[in-house]
């Protein structure tokens, strides 16, 4: 509100009533919205400032600039989708909302790991521990070692955690399983043959993603096409120019 009542203007689009206070302004409900899932503390926006919100809301237009290049080559179930012609991948729901899930470029993978009830197995990847359980036995055998003494007959938690370079999603947990479960059940063999496959799966995307020019360069796909986004907001690229331009970059 202004000295006199008045109503503030929306610091970000200049248009619309900023109904929400900002450290450096105000942002009107549609500003706001465009930022869903990727600004942090989502629910203390007086905390948050301009730049805050601009920023979200580039990440939020760059994740649908992905979302709509991305076609998928390879899935294992719902859990994750695979694009390797464009070098994507992501795991749906993950934003919060199962139409606009979180896409990352394969060079944003840094480690993941199989951790079953408190017991993990792991690599830069899940690498050579799995690696080997995969060949003597699979990963059925390799939880068996894991849940070690404290349960020999049934496991009660399996989960695959994920780490990426992103800030806000640097962290996914694909749970598979969430209560105790047998190991001579159908439900713990056909969790084990998933498992598997997502390992699988992680392992190709870890050893495809040190052939892309970016990974090599320190420079992501997703920091290019922003560049490339930013300017074309900016008008020093038209729509086509920018289309074919991002086609490049992702085609890597």
């Amino acid at each position: 509100m202004g000295l006199f009542g008045g109503k503030e203007q929306c610091s970000i689009c200049h248009e619309n009533i900023g109904k929400h206070k900002l450290l450096d302004g105000f942002v009107c409900d549609d500003c706001l919205k465009q930022t869903t899932g990727y600004l942090k503390g989502f629910l203390f926006v007086s905390k948050h400032t301009k730049n805050d919100i601009i920023t979200a809301q580039s990440a939020a237009k760059l994740n649908s600039e992905k979302l709509t290049t991305f076609s998928e080559t390879d899935s294992v179930g719902d859990h994750l989708k695979i694009d390797r012609n464009h070098k994507l991948w992501l795991t749906p729901g993950i934003a919060g909302s199962k139409e606009n899930p979180k896409v990352f470029c394969f060079d944003d993978l840094i480690d993941y790991e199989l951790i079953v009830d408190k017991s993990s197995i792991k690599k830069s990847g899940l690498g050579s521990a799995v690696a080997g359980g995969l060949l003597f036995g699979g990963v059925g055998a390799i939880v068996g070692g894991a849940a070690g003494k404290k349960s020999l007959d049934a496991i009660s938690s399996l989960k695959i955690r994920i780490s990426t370079k992103d800030e806000m999603f640097n962290s996914l947990i694909i749970s598979l399983l969430t209560a105790k479960t047998k190991k001579d059940s159908f439900t713990y063999n056909v969790t084990m043959d998933v498992s598997q496959k997502l390992i699988s799966a992680l392992d190709m995307i870890e050893s495809e993603k040190s052939s892309s020019p970016s990974a090599i360069s320190g420079t992501s796909v997703a920091d290019e096409i922003l560049k490339l986004k930013q300017l074309l907001d900016a008008g020093a690229l038209t729509e086509q120019e920018y289309q074919t331009q991002k086609e490049k970059v992702l085609s890597r």
